[in-house]
């Protein structure tokens, strides 16, 4: 029977495609079923090669577009199933790009013919690649969607346990890449929870290396590596472990440690034809940073060409991305939710009492709006006129805090440093700047506290973006020619996220909005009719 063939598809192993993708096909054909034909090529596809894979699927296309009743809900749903199984060969061969359009392609069929299931497999696939390649808030908001869907429509989605795992995890994931680690946490404990209910071993192995990822973000680097080789299995698709475990020693200052496990790395992306994975451009920067070091010059060589590559191959899928987010999938949402809001007003009898509350609250909004966005402007005003300061509280050296007076050498090559703008290295830590000024971690933090009034960490933010603001403000032609992401890079942070939250906390206006205003005042002094 069919439904035999199928449980024989599900068992994890090849008995399908070895011994059965066959007969299911001679079946089908033999009976005329088009349906069942197309299922066959379909589900033979997920463990072939990709290019006979690839070759199945396009069968599978050409049976499907011979279908009667193309528009009934059993053809939608098998169009659905179609580009699903193609998003997944692509995703797996590393097409990153092309898998999410082929999501959007399935998650639209599978939403004509109410297929809960597909619909919700389809968001957790989006999500997670948004939220993998660049696309951090847009993947969180994704990686939500999906687990409210999914406890929306509990009652007919098969194996719901499964999948509410499978959306704790991905939700974990998504919040740690957006740096909000308490509710990673949250939810990774509750992944957790239900892999132990569940028995899923190979979860509970995945679930442990992503608590090292926080432990990393954490600063406990030694938990990170214990962690990581407690648990951590690497394989090609794994392999961003061998990243935060050279991190974590570096961060410790075992750079031997370091290098070998991003030479893994490295070897292993080699072996894949260097595909786009997480924090690649990272792995070669820090490879780059050591051949420089060591005056390797073939290193340095082969290490700025990967990094070159993987800079801008970065850059294309970011925004290949951000254009399927914004034409291809958001913007449906945003009209679902604008019809259901207006289908639930139209049920209320009542429409004068909801037009009342609706312009009192248009009206309440508007002041609001006016009153934040006069702020705002006065905020302007103010960043704009001065010189924006660091907010370190410096001490006063007297007879009574001698005990507490710090290094004078130590202050002049801090001094120094900054005024070569070392805090620019995107790389700098506690534990480098120790190195640079043969001191040891204890007595560099001590001084910093002593002179700067904030803790290393704090201190390094704040000059970053002090620095930052002022530089804008000096330089505007630079945010006409760099993207956002770029000039967070420049400035030394992490990631765009970061870069503007520092902003917001030291100027209380977004970076929108700063970036605006200089591009305003920039115009007007070169155009004074346009003041």
């Amino acid at each position: 029977t069919y439904e035999g063939l199928y449980q024989i598809y599900m068992q994890p192993n090849n008995d399908y495609l070895n011994h059965y993708s066959h007969l299911h096909l001679k079946k089908a054909q033999k009976e005329k079923d088009t349906y069942q034909i197309i299922q066959a090529y379909r589900m033979r596809a997920y463990d072939q090669s990709f290019k006979d894979g690839m070759a199945s699927i396009d069968t599978a296309f050409q049976w499907h577009s011979r279908m009667k009743l193309v528009k009934s809900n059993k053809s939608l749903n098998l169009k659905a199933l179609i580009n699903h199984t193609k998003a997944t060969l692509l995703y797996r061969n590393d097409n990153n790009v092309k898998a999410a359009l082929e999501m959007v392609e399935s998650w639209r069929y599978a939403k004509a013919a109410g297929n809960e299931r597909l619909v919700n497999g389809c968001l957790e696939a989006i999500g997670s690649i948004k939220t993998n390649f660049g696309q951090e808030k847009e993947g969180l908001r994704l990686t939500q969607k999906n687990l409210h869907y999914l406890i929306e429509n509990k009652a007919k989605i098969n194996f719901y346990q499964i999948r509410l795992l499978s959306a704790y995890d991905d939700l974990a994931r998504a919040y740690a890449f957006n740096e909000q680690l308490d509710s990673a946490q949250y939810f990774l404990d509750l992944s957790l929870a239900l892999a132990k209910q569940q028995n899923a071993h190979t979860e509970i192995l995945d679930l442990s290396t992503l608590q090292a990822k926080l432990n990393f973000y954490r600063g406990d680097f030694q938990k990170c590596i214990d962690t990581l080789n407690a648990y951590s299995k690497p394989t090609i698709t794994d392999q961003d472990d061998f990243y935060y475990m050279a991190m974590a020693y570096s961060r410790l200052g075992k750079e031997r440690q370091a290098i070998e496990q991003m030479l893994i790395r490295d070897s292993l992306l080699n072996s894949k034809g260097y595909p786009l994975k997480d924090n690649v451009v990272e792995t070669y920067q820090f490879l780059l940073d050591k051949a420089i070091e060591k005056n390797d010059m073939v290193s340095e060589k082969r290490y700025f060409k990967r990094l070159v590559y993987y800079d801008s191959l970065q850059k294309v899928t970011q925004k290949a991305l951000r254009d399927i987010t914004l034409d291809e999938f958001d913007i449906p949402f945003a009209q679902e939710e604008k019809a259901s809001l207006f289908s639930a007003l139209n049920q209320k009898t009542n429409t004068v009492q909801w037009l009342s509350a609706f312009a009192f609250l248009l009206v309440f909004t508007s002041i609001g709006l006016y009153i934040n966005q006069n702020n705002t402007k006065n905020r302007l005003k103010q960043v704009m006129a001065q010189t924006i300061e660091m907010e370190g509280n410096l001490h006063e050296v007297n007879e009574e805090t001698s005990a507490l007076q710090p290094s004078e050498e130590l202050a002049k090559s801090i001094k120094d440093w900054e005024d070569d703008r070392g805090f620019l290295d995107p790389e700098v830590s506690l534990q480098s700047l120790a190195k640079r000024f043969d001191t040891n971690t204890a007595y560099l933090s001590r001084n910093i506290n002593l002179l700067k009034g904030q803790n290393f960490s704090s201190y390094l933010k704040d000059i970053r973006v002090t620095h930052a603001i002022n530089y804008m403000k000096s330089h505007p032609k630079i945010i006409q020619e760099k993207s956002q992401i770029q000039l967070a890079e420049m400035f030394g942070f992490s990631s765009l996220s970061v870069f503007n939250r520092s902003i917001k906390s030291k100027i209380k206006v977004t970076l929108g909005a700063f970036t605006k205003e200089i591009r305003k005042q920039h115009m007007r002094s070169k155009n004074p009719q346009f003041s």
